[in-house]
């Protein structure tokens, strides 16, 4: 509920759709690149620690790096 309410205080913007052509097959890669998750700017100015270990991971061509929900959990991904 924080994380709802931070993003609704701070007006951050919802990212518009995706829109994947209907028959066109994406890699793992090329959906990574088109999604993420609008509440993670809230969340991590809630959790400091958080941020931290996004910070520390993202960037890392090894994995992909998201955020699930309001942030309970972190997921890395090879």
């Amino acid at each position: 509920a924080q994380a709802f309410r931070r993003f609704k205080e701070r007006s951050f913007p919802f990212s518009p759709p995706v829109t994947i052509p209907q028959g066109k097959a994406l890699s793992f890669e090329e959906l990574m690149t088109l999604v993420h998750n609008d509440l993670e700017p809230a969340s991590a100015e809630l959790c400091p620690p958080m941020a931290d270990v996004l910070r520390a991971l993202d960037g890392d061509d090894r994995w992909v790096v998201r955020m699930t929900g309001s942030g309970s959990t972190l997921m890395v991904l090879p």
